[in-house]
């Protein structure tokens, strides 16, 4: 198992260096350029996700779809905190992991931060976020097989 996750890091690490997969890039690069090439990346990778994902969580029993949540206030205010936090640093998460694997160790502060991120929400949970509803898309019906389809 460990060497498949290891195999699975390599294709990740190497996929994401290549492909300078950056939210922020693919925004600026649309406002800017008015170019759709990163964004439609973004979009192409989701899909072949539910592509991929949506049959095996439907053929194995014991599989399940993370849950829907519905927007909350802390899920407004994450949203919001994580985009100032992009837009300071100039990276999302997966531009961040690439500059700090390229060697630019200034963006080493974004690690800690997701962490801290990831203990105050903890802290919200209880009182701004209620429990998650099931999944529109954990059973095969008919619009969970168009979006598949159409994906």
């Amino acid at each position: 198992m460990e060497l498949l996750l290891g195999i699975f890091a390599f294709v990740l690490g190497f996929a994401a260096r290549r492909g300078q997969t950056c939210a922020v890039l693919a925004v600026h690069e649309l406002l800017e350029k008015r170019r759709w090439d990163r964004s439609w990346s973004f979009i192409l990778c989701a899909a072949w996700a539910a592509v991929v994902a949506l049959p095996l969580a439907w053929w194995h029993e014991g599989a399940r779809l993370a849950p829907a949540l519905p927007v909350t206030g802390a899920s407004l205010l994450g949203g919001i905190l994580f985009g100032v936090g992009a837009a300071v640093n100039g990276a999302c998460t997966f531009g961040s992991l690439n500059r700090i694997v390229s060697g630019q160790a200034s963006y080493g502060f974004v690690l800690p931060g997701i962490a801290l991120g990831a203990y105050a929400s903890t802290l919200l949970v209880g009182r701004w976020a209620p429990a998650g509803a099931g999944n529109p898309m954990a059973e095969p019906h008919r619009w969970s097989l168009l979006a598949w389809a159409v994906a």
